[in-house]
């Protein structure tokens, strides 16, 4: 039923773009289920009411410059597969171990180690991740970024699951553009300062491959130093997200600055494409969905980045995840979250 309505709406869409996301952002408050998911549609409510918005040029490249199948996909198994069916799954469990469990799962990884986080390792987690209710993962490559297929082929073993995979390069050989074709729940994020970027991009666009521009900050002056020309590239490539990624340094006060530039961005609708803060946004959303902030990311050399707490730690891999999460992740007051 959900697949049916999307593809009637990206019909309607292409037809009269104004109109059927008004009509879909009111269907979708109609049949809100929780809080979050009001919050949601009356945010787009608000936002699609401003006539001049340039979300609706937002709409239209969308349309014209990206596979509509691969758009339905990533944006189900984000929307259904992770923020709600998922999440209601592990709202369950949390009150059952009274332990977070993250609703986002984030990886370094770098396919030039031979002692760190492998291929395997990371397949394992997604499998039985996936099987407890987490279908969303982020994925930064780094090192020099390996030019083979692997990552993007385990990637496709998980259709109902959505990626974000920001590569360290612009670089993307014919191989890899061939398999993008197919894996549809993958979103590509590829670095804004690097040429090779601006070569990339028409070949994606070519072949309506879902992708976006990342660019790295290590303070919030660093951030706005960067934000106007990353924001003018993806004007001119005309694609749909800009997301910074904040250094390890980054202060708390520093990320929260970035993330409330986002937000406001958003909100004043000026450009045709999202600013989505890589961790901040992620956070907001997951403390709307599980009422928490905390979250697993795990680094190229197998070992515990967040939380904090264990940070250091060799993840222990060794465990299946539903055992492994309550070994390492906080615990919560679950008071609030059947409410969800």
């Amino acid at each position: 039923m959900i697949e049916t309505a999307v593809k009637h709406g990206f019909r309607e869409m292409r037809e009269d773009p104004e109109r059927s996301l008004r009509q879909l952002a009111d269907l979708g408050k109609q049949f809100s289920k929780n809080r979050f998911q009001e919050d949601i549609f009356s945010v787009i409510q608000e936002a699609l009411s401003n006539e001049d918005s340039a979300y609706y040029s937002m709409i239209e490249n969308a349309l014209n410059n990206f596979d509509e199948t691969a758009l339905e996909t990533f944006g189900t198994n984000v929307g259904y597969n992770a923020w709600t069916c998922g999440a209601r799954n592990l709202r369950a469990k949390e009150i059952e171990t009274g332990r977070a469990i993250p609703s986002t799962i984030y990886f370094r990884y770098d396919a030039g180690r031979e002692d760190g986080l492998s291929l395997a390792e990371m397949e394992k987690v997604i499998k039985e991740g996936s099987d407890m209710g987490i279908f969303f993962y982020y994925i930064r490559e780094m090192g020099e970024g390996v030019n083979n297929c692997e990552l993007l082929d385990l990637f496709g073993r998980y259709p109902e699951c959505a990626f974000v995979l920001a590569r360290p390069n612009g670089r993307m050989t014919a191989a890899q553009i061939q398999i993008l074709k197919l894996v549809k729940n993958t979103l590509l994020l590829l670095p804004e300062s690097d040429p090779e970027t601006l070569l990339t991009a028409p070949l994606l666009r070519d072949h309506k491959i879902l992708w976006s521009l990342s660019y790295s900050y290590n303070s919030f002056d660093g951030f706005k130093a960067g934000f106007e020309e990353a924001i003018q590239h993806a004007v001119s490539l005309e694609t749909l997200f800009v997301v910074p990624i904040a250094g390890d340094d980054v202060t708390g006060d520093d990320a929260c600055s970035v993330t409330k530039w986002c937000y406001q961005s958003r909100l004043d609708q000026k450009y045709p494409c999202l600013l989505i803060d890589y961790y901040g946004d992620s956070l907001s959303l997951m403390q709307k969905i599980v009422n928490h902030r905390h979250y697993l990311e795990i680094g190229p050399d197998g070992k515990i980045i967040s939380p904090a707490e264990q940070s250091g730690h060799v993840f222990p891999e060794e465990l299946p995840l539903k055992d492994a999460l309550p070994a390492i992740m906080p615990e919560i007051d679950t008071a609030e979250i059947s409410e969800k």
